[in-house]
């Protein structure tokens, strides 16, 4: 479908990301399918490094997450904050908005498959917020990418709130009581929005990707 952005560079990658939607799921499921069994030898491994050493490097990966994605998720605010989202679209109007959202949801699948190796080899707590070690875990992590790159496909708005709180999980992953109120004020506003939208408001906003992405809020 056709976008109304402001440049045609922006068109393009709204396309491409439109384009590489069935890839992405294909990678999703395949990310969930792989079982945990598969990389029992990373947990192995883990076990029979120096304990003090892998405690170490498990603070370091985790907190060098959380600053990653607390880098993210600022540039997120900075680029993309409307006063209504209704009236505006701005991963349609403002090209470092999508940039910011764009690599945000690369390096975000990109760490999602990176924990496949680094959970279980550095015994990285299951319970960890936006870290999965199981299969209910994994699902809901490829349910949300899904969602975001629907969305980014449209330049849907709520979309950039739903990578909000992903990268918000992981940032505040070491103040877990913070990051799940932060996530709640977060699924708030998105139910918000998206009862405007169905309830017929002038809003830019997609229907269907409003519901879709207000179910992936409470996965994230």
């Amino acid at each position: 479908m056709p976008f109304e952005t402001e440049t045609p560079g922006m068109q393009r990658v709204l396309t491409l990301f439109g384009l590489t939607f069935p890839p992405a799921v294909f990678l999703a499921a395949t990310y969930v399918g792989l079982a945990d069994s598969v990389f029992a030898i990373n947990r192995l491994v883990g076990r029979r490094l120096n304990q003090q050493l892998r405690k170490l490097v498990r603070r370091g990966y985790v907190g060098l997450n959380a600053l990653v994605a607390l880098a993210f998720h600022a540039s997120l605010w900075t680029s993309c904050f409307t006063t209504d989202a209704c009236a505006s679209r701005p991963l349609l109007e403002r090209r470092e908005c999508l940039l910011a959202t764009s690599v945000a949801t690369l390096a975000l699948a990109g760490a999602y498959g990176l924990d496949r190796i680094a959970v279980p080899l550095l015994a990285v707590n299951g319970r960890t917020p936006g870290y999965a070690a199981g299969i209910k875990q994994r699902v809901a992590h490829a349910a949300l990418l899904c969602v975001l790159w629907m969305c980014l496909g449209e330049g849907e708005t709520l979309g950039v709130v739903l990578l909000m709180a992903s990268t918000s999980r992981r940032a505040l992953a070491l103040l877990p009581r913070t990051g799940t109120a932060y996530v709640a004020a977060l699924r708030l506003y998105t139910l918000l929005h998206t009862a405007r939208v169905l309830r017929g408001d002038e809003c830019l906003s997609s229907r269907r990707l409003s519901v879709a992405a207000t179910m992936g809020m409470f996965v994230a």
